[in-house]
């Protein structure tokens, strides 16, 4: 037998231990039967949520980003009461769980920083004590394969379906990457590519309601340079006016380049402290006769009519309302200095706003003391 086999031999053996391990770890038999069908780190995910959540890996996590996050952006839940029912939810965005074998889980927009997902994914477990089983897009986890070990397993309908029957949650975002490369101008729109349906399938097979989520200034709540430049320069409405045609070879290869060029300057980002808020909205009523078509389109309407009452302003950047309190830089500037400094994607319009107040206060010193000499 050649070394290779034998390195091959040993590495196998070494596999079916640590599979074995995983499911020996799972306590109840119905779970571990219906675990074997999937691969062993797929099988992580179907560890209780007592496991997952009291793991090293989780705990530093939280210590991590889920302090800081809620430290920085205030972070609060509006309406967690409507999960408290005993029928199975389905929600969208990043999930939650109140009661046993409740199925929930949460959808939102996608942002274009993708710094709000792994924050709410960790904060599910602490406010709820139930963890998330996100679903993911299979290149993420193949980059960076640890987030299997925080519940994340590949967004495929087999698994998420098999997680659901064991009673655990499952969060996804049915825009994905697709949604967070539109910019900047289209940040509080919902625009899901038409083949994402997946979440409607799984809810009308496991009759669940589905509950549409939004988190109140999530794109505000990151600034990053690149994309304020490629915002400038109109880069985002190009490529969506490419994709609208259908060209053969060009269409799937452009699709992936842009979509290896957003997530590579996702990281090139700086924290803004804007408040925020989770807002769970009430559930999408639908029945056994609609059709998969409707329930999506239902579904996308009262996500956007959520966005459209926490959110109708799009972009906030100059309301200092937004901002947390212990650290609201922007107030004290307007109060003490009297310039309103306009966090805005263009430096040019910070300067071109200052410039106008400054010209406005000239004008208005000058027109009072012309009449205090009259």
């Amino acid at each position: 037998m050649s070394l290779m086999a034998l390195q091959w031999n040993f590495l196998s053996q070494d596999l079916d231990k640590m599979r074995a391990k995983v499911l020996n770890e799972i306590g109840d038999l119905a779970v571990r039967q219906n675990a074997r069908r999937f691969s062993k780190r797929t099988q992580l995910a179907f560890l209780s949520d007592e496991q997952i959540g009291g793991s090293w890996f989780f705990r530093l996590f939280t210590f991590i980003r889920y302090y800081l996050f809620t430290f920085v952006h205030a972070f609060e839940i509006v309406g967690q009461e409507k999960l408290e029912q005993d029928t199975g939810v389905l929600m969208r965005s990043y999930s939650f769980m109140t009661q046993p074998r409740m199925i929930l889980c949460m959808i939102s927009r996608h942002t274009t920083h993708c710094a709000d997902v792994l924050p709410l994914l960790i904060s599910g477990y602490h406010i709820t004590g139930r963890v998330t089983r996100g679903l993911m897009h299979r290149l993420i986890l193949r980059y960076f394969p640890l987030l299997r070990w925080l519940g994340s397993v590949p967004g495929e309908r087999e698994s998420a379906e098999a997680l659901l029957e064991a009673g655990f949650l499952c969060g996804v975002i049915p825009g994905g990457g697709d949604e967070g490369m539109v910019g900047h101008e289209n940040a509080y729109v919902v625009r899901w590519p038409k083949k994402r349906k997946g979440f409607a399938h799984i809810a009308m097979k496991a009759h669940a309601p589905i509950i549409p989520c939004f988190l109140q200034n999530q794109e505000e709540m990151r600034f990053n340079p690149l994309f304020a430049l490629a915002n400038l320069l109109r880069i985002g409405h190009f490529y969506s006016y490419i994709m609208l045609f259908d060209i053969p070879y060009i269409k799937p290869l452009l699709y992936r380049l842009g979509m290896g060029i957003w997530f590579s300057c996702t990281w090139f980002q700086l924290p803004i402290p804007v408040k925020l808020t989770l807002h769970i909205g009430d559930p999408v009523e639908y029945g056994e006769n609609d059709t998969i078509d409707d329930v999506v389109q239902r579904s996308r309407n009262a996500l956007q009519a959520l966005i459209n009452k926490h959110q109708p302003h799009d972009l906030g950047w100059n309301d200092h309302s937004h901002f947390h309190p212990a650290l609201n830089f922007v107030y004290i500037v307007d109060k003490y200095q009297q310039i309103s400094i306009d966090l805005s994607l263009s430096s040019a319009y910070v300067l071109r706003n200052i410039c106008k107040r400054r010209i406005v206060s000239t004008d208005s010193s000058s027109i009072d003391s012309g009449t205090s000499t009259h």
